[in-house]
């Protein structure tokens, strides 16, 4: 991740930038998201352990590899404003607390402690804030069943209600990325798993060019609405309909997506 001072010569067809990296073979992306003060947030994506540099020459020779030169030429006239940083935290992680032989009441777990999500996918805050109206809502009925004297039985219902909340999200974030070839821990997608993978794929490809799917997808990413949205007859007419890609650019030597939002 790098500040630069938003180039004068910028667009002004486009306000955010998204290269994405595709599983299994195409690791590299990146994306430019405007910030406040006239400035641009350049993140360089490296997926599978291929790691952007944070080196000056390094960061800039790994913008230059992408397959796209989209980011490159809006960047290369910007003036940078930071040193490169990098972040590598970025795995999936679960601890099924639900799931105890025996609990121990009293002792609630919740955020970073439980789920950890790829940051990509830009899901953490949210489902902390999620997590803390879950936690609220189970210690109102526990309030209203048992009154204010004991806590018997909230750890339980509070654990087994948050993996609940939590599971949508999850599989969101792992459904991708299990299809990259160093995954470990994940479980190599079924038959159903991968047909729903194929089409959201269709759905990622077809947002940039239709309203309706880029609605309803940035509605499911932002968490307003379930997964299940995307299958709505009018999402599945639109992403499955004879030439919903027609005003795609022609496949490139490698299957790059590039995303370009006014949102």
């Amino acid at each position: 991740t790098r500040v630069f001072k938003r180039p004068a010569n910028a667009p002004d067809t486009w306000k955010t930038l998204y290269i994405m990296a595709m599983a299994p073979n195409h690791s590299r992306g990146a994306v430019i998201m405007p910030m406040e003060g006239d400035r641009w947030m350049v993140c360089l994506v490296g997926m599978a352990g291929d790691y952007p540099p944070t080196d000056e020459a390094g960061f800039w020779a790994f913008m230059r590899s992408l397959p796209s030169s989209r980011i490159y030429d809006a960047v290369k006239d910007a003036e940078p404003l930071t040193a490169p940083y990098g972040y590598r935290r970025a795995e999936n992680r679960m601890r099924y607390y639900e799931n105890l032989p025996r609990y121990l009441d009293g002792f609630l777990v919740s955020g970073d402690a439980v789920y950890a999500f790829n940051p990509v996918y830009g899901q953490g805050m949210t489902v902390a804030a999620m997590a803390s109206l879950t936690l609220d809502e189970c210690l109102t009925r526990q309030r209203q069943q048992q009154g204010e004297q004991t806590l018997a039985g909230l750890a339980k219902q509070f654990q087994t209600k948050l993996a609940s909340v939590i599971a949508g999200p999850w599989q969101m974030a792992t459904g991708q990325d299990v299809l990259w070839p160093v995954c470990e821990g994940g479980k190599q997608p079924d038959g159903i798993t991968k047909v729903i993978n194929g089409y959201m794929d269709r759905v990622i490809r077809t947002m940039p060019y239709n309203t309706v799917v880029a609605d309803a997808f940035f509605h499911v990413q932002n968490m307003l609405k379930p997964p299940t949205s995307l299958f709505h007859p009018k999402v599945l007419w639109n992403v499955l309909k004879p030439g919903a890609r027609s005003q795609q650019t022609q496949p490139a030597a490698h299957p790059i997506q590039v995303v370009e939002s006014q949102v």
